[in-house]
């Protein structure tokens, strides 16, 4: 089984449904085929989902989408946003890492990704590139560790890897959509 075939199966083995974009060009569309007209739509801080241009598309007008990415938005209306994400029919967002074993690690800074991802709305969308595919765990917690943006990002949260598991969830089926771009994001 090659990388592909055995990230797919093993996302599915927990529940979440996996599809792949060529590249980052084909990735609206198929957002746009899993969302509805009128959904309210919550998005993750995700440089992912400005490169594949869906912050953009979900500025349409086609949904209500809770922008976070306002000039100057005070801290209390982004914290509301935050709440109202639990509450949206959608979250996107992307993934720290995803391993062959079918996990999704995140080290999340204010918490609200992951907490979003794991408790938040029936649906949710998760895009990756392709750099996002990782061994395991251990790989995983190599490339957070790695990434400098993050690290200048959680300035005021010591991560030391201590906590060594994946997101592990018990998912409905289908709530989770994981959108692999066979390209690097």
């Amino acid at each position: 089984m090659n990388r592909k075939e055995k990230v797919t199966h093993n996302l599915e083995r927990n529940n979440v449904c996996v599809c792949f974009a060529e590249n980052k060009k084909c990735v609206v569309p198929i957002v746009d085929k899993l969302l509805e007209k009128g959904d309210i739509v919550a998005t993750s801080n995700s440089i992912s989902l400005f490169k594949c241009g869906i912050i953009e598309h979900l500025k349409c007008g086609k949904y209500n989408y809770l922008t976070r990415h306002k000039p100057k938005l005070p801290f209390n209306k982004l914290q509301d946003i935050y709440f109202d994400a639990f509450k949206a029919d959608v979250f996107l967002c992307d993934c720290d890492a995803i391993t062959e074993n079918g996990e999704l690690y995140n080290v999340d800074c204010s918490s609200n990704k992951s907490a979003v991802l794991s408790y938040g709305p029936k649906r949710v969308i998760v895009v990756v590139g392709w750099n996002s595919i990782v061994k395991d765990i251990d790989e995983a917690i190599s490339i957070v560790r790695r990434n400098a943006v993050l690290n200048k990002a959680c300035k005021t949260r010591f991560y030391d890897g201590a906590d060594r598991k994946g997101l592990g969830l018990s998912c409905q089926k289908g709530r989770i959509n994981v959108i692999v771009v066979e390209e690097n994001l």
